[in-house]
């Protein structure tokens, strides 16, 4: 009787060698497959249609923001989404801009001539970049806003403790809405200059703005370039719609990298006598370093949040 060929002895070896061989060998081809596939997976997702974008220059903006009125507000905005910066420099309706050899406060020049005169000799005066500007009522403020709801912001950073109980502040930290916060500002601005200096107010301000930045960041995006289109016709402005895309989109980078937005006064020296506040060395070296594309988090916050 004739023994299969493959239960013969030399068969027998030959099969178990290939057998060895398998188990040596399958390893080693299985990591050179999963290589090959995690190299090719880049190019893969490039061929899905979905580029990957990144921020770029045009996602980098200064913007004056104007809260119109008798008293009107000034706030130096900065979002580079680049850098993943959030800045907020409030600046006193009183600062001194100068036009030529001529000078005057920055209200005066706003009342005169409108956030684009305002927004030129503030630039120039200080040698920085504004990119565009910004102004609207504090009830187009609060519309735009309003949805994004209160947040909790404590002013001891801002205000020193006899100017938060001339103020009326119970606490460390309190719970704003748009209009509160509106209305609380409106009220330190009717309070004398002894008692409650402009570039205190301007801290304030800038708190909380900040908390509004800090606490919001996820649906500004949402609320501000949708607020911008729907009122419009409320602002006075020189953002294009395409620019407002851009600026959509800006928002949107920051919201999803999570900077800590910053807020400050801007920097400067109050002249009680002719009830003036003027800029120095410190407000230069501050803004160029606040506003340099190499900067991270140069300013300090103005404000403390729980």
């Amino acid at each position: 009787m004739k023994i299969k060929f493959w239960k013969q002895e030399g068969w027998r070896s030959f099969w178990l060698a290939f057998a060895l061989t398998l188990l040596v060998m399958t390893p080693g081809l299985a990591a050179a497959w999963a290589a090959g596939a995690l190299r090719q997976e880049p190019a893969a997702q490039s061929k899905s249609g979905i580029p990957i974008r990144l921020p770029d220059e045009s996602h980098q903006i200064t913007v004056l923001a104007v809260v119109a009125g008798e008293k009107p507000a000034f706030t130096l905005v900065r979002l580079d989404a680049v850098n993943q910066q959030f800045t907020i420099s409030a600046i006193p309706a009183q600062s001194v801009v100068r036009a030529g050899t001529a000078s005057q406060t920055l209200a005066e020049c706003y009342a005169a001539a409108g956030p684009a005169r305002a927004a030129r000799l503030l630039a120039q005066t200080l040698d920085i970049p504004i990119d565009r500007y910004l102004a609207a009522t504090p009830e187009t403020w609060q519309a735009i806003l309003e949805e994004a709801g209160p947040v909790r912001v404590g002013l001891n950073g801002a205000l020193n403790e006899q100017q938060r109980k001339a103020a009326g502040l119970a606490g460390d930290a309190e719970s704003w809405t748009v209009t509160g916060a509106h209305n609380f500002l409106a009220s330190l601005e009717q309070m004398p200059t002894d008692k409650m200096l402009p570039q205190s107010i301007a801290a304030a301000r800038a708190a909380l703005w900040q908390g509004w930045a800090r606490q919001k960041l996820d649906v500004l995006p949402r609320l501000v370039p949708a607020g911008l289109k729907k009122y419009s016709g409320r602002l006075l402005t020189d953002l294009t719609a395409t620019e407002s895309m851009v600026l959509e989109k800006t928002l949107e980078f920051l919201a999803d990298s999570q900077p800590q937005p910053t807020g400050q006064v801007m920097p400067g020296t109050w002249n009680e006598a002719a009830q003036r506040y003027e800029f120095n060395q410190e407000t230069v070296d501050w803004l160029h370093a606040c506003l340099s594309s190499e900067a991270k988090g140069a300013a300090s916050d103005s404000g403390k949040e729980p």
